[in-house]
C-alpha cells in the first residue's frame, strides 16, 4: 500500500462568509477585489514596518498574511541578495502574490505557500526577520502563532 505525503500541513478551509471574512481570507472573485483593495489601503501601514525594520539585502525574510504581496515585493527589492517566503491561508491570496512575484519565484529567491503562523511551513531557524502587517488578529492562535515564529 503506498502512502501520499502532502507537501503542506492540513489547513482549514477558506470559504469566508461575509465581508468581514474575507478580510480575513479572501476567496474567489470577491476576494480578488478585497486583496487589491488591501494592497491599497495597507501600503502605508506597510511600508513604515518595513522601513523600521531596516531590511539587509541578504535578508533571510517571512512575512506571515502577505495578502496581495505588495510587501513581498518590497522586502525582495530591498533584499536582492536574499531569500524571501511567506505564508497565508488563503489560497486566492498565494494565487494573487504568485502573479505578482512570478519573476523572482522563478529565480528561487521567493517561497509563496498556503500556511498559518502556527505551522510554519518551513526550517526553523530559517529567517532573519519576520514581518506581517493587520494579519495577528486574524490568527487562530496569536500566542501559538508568536511562539512558533521565536
Amino acid at each position: 500500500m503506498a502512502i501520499a505525503l502532502r507537501a503542506e500541513p492540513l489547513l482549514p478551509d477558506c470559504r469566508p462568509v461575509g465581508l468581514k471574512a474575507q478580510f480575513a481570507c479572501p476567496d474567489g472573485l470577491f476576494g480578488r477585489v478585497i486583496g487589491r483593495l488591501m494592497g491599497l489601503k495597507n501600503w502605508k501601514l506597510n511600508r513604515f514596518g518595513l522601513d523600521i525594520a531596516r531590511i539587509q539585502p541578504d535578508e533571510h525574510a517571512l512575512e506571515i498574511g502577505f495578502a496581495h504581496g505588495r510587501a513581498l515585493q518590497e522586502i525582495a527589492r530591498r533584499a536582492p541578495d536574499g531569500f524571501i517566503a511567506g505564508v497565508d491561508i488563503s489560497g486566492e491570496m498565494v494565487a494573487q502574490a504568485s502573479q505578482r512575484m512570478r519573476h523572482e519565484i522563478s529565480c528561487g529567491r521567493v517561497d509563496l505557500k498556503r500556511g498559518t503562523a502556527t505551522a510554519l511551513p518551513f526550517p526553523n531557524e530559517q529567517f532573519t526577520l519576520v514581518f506581517s502587517a493587520n494579519s495577528l488578529h486574524h490568527w487562530e492562535s496569536p500566542e501559538g502563532g508568536l511562539h512558533e515564529i521565536s
